[in-house]
């Protein structure tokens, strides 16, 4: 198991860790998590950032941890096993806008930050 997480750190996680733009890296996902987000859903990105929610202050961590924090673990190693077969970590900020997407009536209802984190 120890070689199995340790190529995967090395051929994947390890982009999560480290302060560059190239592609693949943090800060590239995050910036294609907004980019998705404001063209799928453009007024659910103004309405919370409106009531004070960024998006990218909630996606910024289910990127960096790659899910492990937010989803069942059965659907964790389901998106894992997505980014093993895409050879790639987009299917993270994809996921981070699906989820947006799939509870937008819900978050456009909220009136403030606090009730849109309990949406989410």
């Amino acid at each position: 198991v120890y070689f199995i997480f340790r190529a995967m750190w090395i051929r994947h996680w390890c982009k999560l860790h480290c302060i560059s733009s190239r592609q693949g890296t943090l800060l590239h996902l995050v910036r294609v998590f907004e980019t998705m987000l404001q063209e799928a859903q453009p007024e659910l990105c103004w309405h919370l950032v409106e009531i004070g929610l960024h998006p990218t202050r909630v996606a910024f961590n289910w990127i960096l941890y790659a899910f492990a924090d937010f989803l069942p673990v059965e659907q964790v190693l389901l998106l894992w096993d997505r980014i093993l077969g895409f050879d790639s970590l987009l299917p993270l900020p994809c996921l981070a806008v699906a989820i947006f997407s799939f509870r937008a009536s819900s978050l456009m209802q909220a009136h403030d930050a606090d009730r849109a984190r309990k949406i989410l």
